[in-house]
């Protein structure tokens, strides 16, 4: 597996960014998740997740930003994404992980 993950842990990333591709795919303009940005990421916390997924807990946004970080960081290592873009999502994740969890129930 990537970067020592266990392939559970991987499949687990995996599902949180397919939730993501989802939401991206759900509005116009239609956006692929190399073409994500904060806006998309903010958005997708505080509002379409907490409605739409009916298992939204603290412990599943926490899951997803750990996911989101990973994502973004592999996408500015690799080149998919310019690195002001992974900047702005983790300064994102990070100062507003509070208000992503006061938007779901425990």
């Amino acid at each position: 597996m990537h970067a020592g993950f266990a392939e559970k842990t991987v499949k687990h990333h995996v599902a949180n960014l397919d939730l993501f591709a989802t939401f991206l795919l759900s509005y116009d303009p239609l956006k692929r998740l190399d073409a994500a940005d904060r806006g998309d990421v903010w958005m997708f916390f505080v509002d379409w997740f907490p409605r739409k997924a009916s298992w939204a807990s603290k412990s599943s946004v926490t899951s997803n930003i750990t996911s989101f970080k990973k994502f973004f960081q592999w996408l500015g290592e690799t080149g998919r994404v310019a690195p002001e873009i992974v900047t702005e999502v983790l300064t994102t994740l990070k100062e507003e992980r509070d208000t992503f969890l006061a938007n779901v129930d425990e």
